[in-house]
């Protein structure tokens, strides 16, 4: 059996035991639940077994494999693992254990939910996972892709990807080292997403969270590498840090794309403080040693403070070639986190900013309003209730909802689904108003076809 066998069949063990499932049943198979411990022993919770323990179990037949893989390490009787096995979804994702070696390599992040829910719906002839580390990104992809490519520096990275394209049988994507997009010499590709290390600070201790340069330098030889490899109406997608000022939220993610001819949707999500900044990347060592992270935290904030930099945000880059046209740069400033599929509503806003103003000249087109949630407030006054504020939720969103006036009620109820788009105007500039909002949040879909909007 060959090591790549080996992964899937490892796979295959931990998806039938119900490795991680937070809907397996609580009370398993009696005779399943010594493996099921056993496996989020040795891969979840990186405990010593003993080797008699595993001798009973499904796990037996792949063990000298693994060992000769250096996955799993055997001493005085007992096993343990080199990797950690994290599970999101359907997929099983193996990482590194110890995350502060210089070539670490974590089977995913936080953020890495954040990008997920932002990409845009497929299909992809061929995307690309720049930066590509454990290959999560690449595996999510996978589903909506004829090709997909993962690209990275770290051969400890590609090494882990490979593992877990096995042990989750990807069989429609490769792995290659090299930096950002050039591995992929002139091929022009639909899709790009990077969940690169671009985490702005003084330091590049850790390869995946500092990379091997200056964040914003490479932010923006990643923007560059997009504009040079998209093919018209290809789209990147990739999150960054940025300088944020005050006075002007824009001027960081609009340096990023200056000059790189791509349309760009910017969304922040975070700005946080230098200090703030420094203790949400080393938190453990914040909780776990304060007078080292005291040392570190100054160190940051006398760099920013060196650099000029008065707060740090962090969001999200949305970049598409245009067609023959120029191109058009919008930011928003997010109240929430990306929920559902949110690349849904980035899809629509890409489309309304290349699409003509349908509100000029209103035809036969069926507007839909996105699944949503519409919430009123009333205040009393003078012993009446009068309407406040109106407010439209999306269920799935980048984390953008709209604020709306209390008359914008009434065209509300005029998009039902079956009236056409110049019906539910009706010469009324305020209806046209009301919903040229709503297309340009990508709150609105209108296309020709009837049927609920998803």
């Amino acid at each position: 059996m060959s090591l790549q066998d080996v992964f899937a069949e490892l796979g295959v063990l931990l998806a039938r035991y119900g490795y991680l499932d937070p809907d397996a049943p609580a009370q398993r198979d009696v005779k399943e639940a010594p493996t099921t411990a056993l496996l989020e022993a040795l891969f979840s919770k990186a405990a010593f077994v003993l080797v008699t323990d595993v001798a009973t179990t499904d796990l037996s037949p792949l063990v000298p494999a693994l060992l000769r893989a250096q996955l799993l390490v055997q001493r005085d009787g007992k096993l343990a693992s080199n990797v950690t096995i994290l599970r999101r979804g359907k997929l099983f994702l193996a990482g590194d254990l110890d995350q502060d070696r210089a070539l670490s390599v974590p089977s995913f992040s936080g953020v890495t939910n954040a990008l997920s829910r932002l990409l845009v719906p497929g299909p992809f002839e061929h995307a690309v996972d720049m930066g590509c580390g454990s290959g999560v990104l690449g595996f999510e992809m996978a589903d909506h892709a004829t090709k997909v490519t993962g690209t990275d520096l770290n051969p400890r990275a590609l090494a882990l990807a490979r593992i877990n394209a096995a042990m989750n049988s990807v069989s429609n994507i490769e792995f290659c080292e090299g930096s950002l997009l050039d591995p992929l010499g002139q091929v022009c590709v639909d899709m790009i997403v990077g969940n690169l290390p671009y985490v702005m600070s003084p330091d590049q201790n850790l390869l995946f969270r500092d990379g091997d340069r200056p964040a914003a330098q490479l932010l923006k030889e990643a923007v560059i590498g997009a504009s040079l490899r998209l093919a018209p109406g290809g789209v990147a997608q990739m999150l960054c840090n940025w300088p944020h000022d005050s006075a002007n939220p824009a001027a960081g993610p609009q340096h990023l794309v200056t000059d790189s001819g791509l349309d760009a949707i910017a969304i922040t999500y975070a700005v946080r403080s230098p200090l703030e900044h420094a203790r949400n990347w080393n938190r453990e060592l914040a909780d776990n040693d304060p007078k080292a992270f005291e040392q570190l935290a100054e160190r940051w904030t006398n760099w920013f403070s060196s650099q000029n930099i008065d707060a740090i945000a962090f969001g999200a880059l949305t970049l598409r070639r245009p067609d023959g046209r120029t191109p058009v740069f919008r930011h928003f400033h997010a109240a929430s986190w990306p929920t559902g599929k949110a690349g849904r509503q980035v899809q629509r806003i890409l489309h309304a900013i290349g699409a003509e103003d349908p509100f000029a000249k209103p035809d036969s087109s069926v507007p839909r309003l996105v699944d949503h949630t519409l919430k009123q407030d009333l205040r009393c006054e003078d012993g009446s209730y009068r309407p406040k504020s109106l407010r439209l939720l999306p269920d799935d969103t980048i984390g953008l909802g709209l604020e709306l006036e209390s008359r914008d009620a009434s065209t509300l109820s005029r998009v039902d689904g079956v009236r056409k788009l110049s019906d539910v105007i009706d010469s009324n500039p305020e209806h046209a108003r009301c919903l040229r909002r709503l297309w340009h949040l990508g709150l609105l879909d209108i296309t020709p076809e009837k049927g609920p909007l998803h």
